[in-house]
This record gives structure tokens, sequence and C-alpha cells, in this order.
């Protein structure tokens, strides 16, 4: 699977989530970063996308996975992710 098929499913996943929570459609481009960007978008949906995601991506066996949408920045100290850089993280998983 490309970068460009995950980002793609990526952005599926958070437009459902989008709308099914009823939150206005917010465009989602490689640079949104989820967390911060999409209103209403919280750590319990965080959790849902994140297994609807592995699931699609056949990485549900993964379960020590809590979000997708989380990573470490350079320090070491948590952020949140933008779309490309969780779709860079999910190449890994899936190399």
């Amino acid at each position: 699977m490309s970068k460009e098929e995950i980002k793609t499913i990526l952005i599926e996943e958070l437009s459902t989530a989008q709308s099914e929570a009823g939150e206005d459609q917010t465009p989602i481009t490689e640079d949104t970063v989820p967390i911060g960007d999409l209103q209403g978008f919280d750590s319990l949906t965080s959790v849902a996308v994140t297994c609807q995601c592995l699931d699609r991506f056949g990485l549900d066996k993964h379960t020590e996975i809590t979000s997708i949408f989380i990573g470490k920045d350079n320090s070491g100290n948590s952020c949140a992710l933008n779309v490309a850089q969780v779709a860079n993280n999910i190449v890994e998983l899936l190399a």
C-alpha cells in the first residue's frame, strides 16, 4: 500500500468521524493535525479512528497502539501529528 493510498484512507476515516459527530466538514489535507485542527476531535474520537484505521490497514494486531495521531517530537515529548506524519508511521508499520 502506497503512502498516497494510506493518506486517502486516513482522510476518509477522519471525514467520516467528523460527519458522524455532526461536526462541520473541515477540509482535511496531509497538513491537517486532527488533534487541534478538527472540531470535536478529542481523545475518544482519536482512539475510535485509530481502531478503524488499524483494521483497514490490517494492523489490528498492534493493540498496544492507543492513537496513531500522537507521536514524539525530537525531544521525546508527546505531540499531535499531521496526516502526512501519521501516514509515514503507517508505512513503517506495514514494512
